[in-house]
């Protein structure tokens, strides 16, 4: 049987029309945050509005529990939070440059860490033992995501053990793997933010699909993961550095060179980075972002040619070719929010 954890529908309004808020007495009242398992920073008083919007977490069935969140923080706050081992697949539709979340001192590709992306994002991360989650986020900061954790046992039950169906990035602790949200998953995201007026029955079915249907895309399209154990934490620090680059000028013309002198390492010395920790070379990475920023521009309603200047492309043909041979659809198909 399914069972809701934490649920808290806010994004409705009052007789006056003002929406109402989350206050911070919902967060005294659960059993973690008194135990110490999560904890705010400030304490604010208990009838102090916390967040405005809405949040659900469901535990649908036994090792397999859904996160879903459209949310504004009102105040600057800390939280963190103790996590059990287990793999979690994050969509976020939305994130603001105010937050900074971390596991266990490992960013997460959002908010300060994500860059100058456009549109979506997804990613997987493996935590194989106890972690600790830290989330900080600016007063205004607006995030609407699903998270989708699952536990290792769920994934050798759902698979197979040693099958080679379960991600690389399951087997690694802190990995990171990227992946790129199709227009339709992120539709049915969008569908789990608003309150499901057809009943708790078909609800839970709706939540469970889509949970699902995430896990599926995910584990379909992720990149090889971003390890932390085959890299020293100097080299990990400078790949780290070499994305933020990379995102904040997807639309320049960055060379090789150029990137590695701003890094102070050698041509070759960071490319071996770039194949250690994602099997590709700088421009094969570089390539990729550049297709997934057109990708969530023809998304967005932007023209194929516009897309495909925005990924450095003067050919359409030759924008279309790789286009396809990367996300199994063509530029316009994608405009269109169609899917194979």
């Amino acid at each position: 049987m399914s069972e809701d954890v934490t649920t808290a529908f806010t994004r409705t309004r009052d007789s006056g029309g003002q929406r109402r808020s989350i206050p911070f007495s919902f967060f005294e009242q659960s059993p973690r945050f008194r135990s110490g398992e999560h904890t705010i920073e400030p304490v604010l008083a208990s009838d102090e509005p916390v967040l405005i919007g809405r949040f659900r977490t469901l535990r649908l069935r036994e090792g397999l529990i859904l996160h879903a969140t459209d949310t504004e923080d009102l105040h600057d706050l800390t939280t963190c939070t103790n996590l059990d081992p287990g793999f979690g697949f994050y969509l976020f539709i939305e994130d603001g440059e105010g937050l900074d979340a971390s596991v266990d001192g490992r960013p997460l590709p959002v908010g300060l860490h994500r860059g100058a992306r456009a549109g979506s994002t997804g990613f997987a991360m493996s935590w194989r033992a106890r972690v600790r989650f830290r989330r900080r986020a600016a007063r205004g900061t607006r995030v609407r995501k699903a998270l989708v954790t699952v536990s290792h046992e769920w994934l050798e039950q759902t698979f197979g053990r040693h099958s080679v169906a379960i991600p690389p990035a399951a087997l690694e602790h802190l990995a990171i793997s990227r992946w790129s949200p199709s227009y339709r998953l992120r539709k049915l995201v969008e569908g789990l933010l608003e309150p499901d007026l057809r009943g708790d029955a078909v609800s839970r079915l709706r939540d469970e699909s889509v949970a699902l249907d995430l896990v599926a895309e995910a584990v379909a399209t992720l990149e090889p993961p971003t390890g932390v154990t085959a890299l020293r934490r100097t080299e990990a620090l400078q790949l780290s550095r070499a994305r933020d680059i990379i995102e904040a000028r997807l639309s320049t013309d960055l060379a090789v060179a150029t990137l590695a002198g701003e890094l102070a390492i050698g041509v070759s010395a960071l490319q071996r980075l770039f194949r250690v920790s994602h099997g590709c070379s700088v421009y094969e990475y570089i390539r990729d972002r550049r297709l997934d920023q057109a990708r969530a521009l023809l998304e967005q309603g932007q023209s194929v040619t516009a897309a495909a200047e925005a990924a450095g492309y003067s050919s359409p043909a030759n924008f279309a070719t790789a286009f396809r041979r990367k996300f199994g659809l063509t530029p316009t198909m994608a405009r269109e929010g169609l899917q194979v």
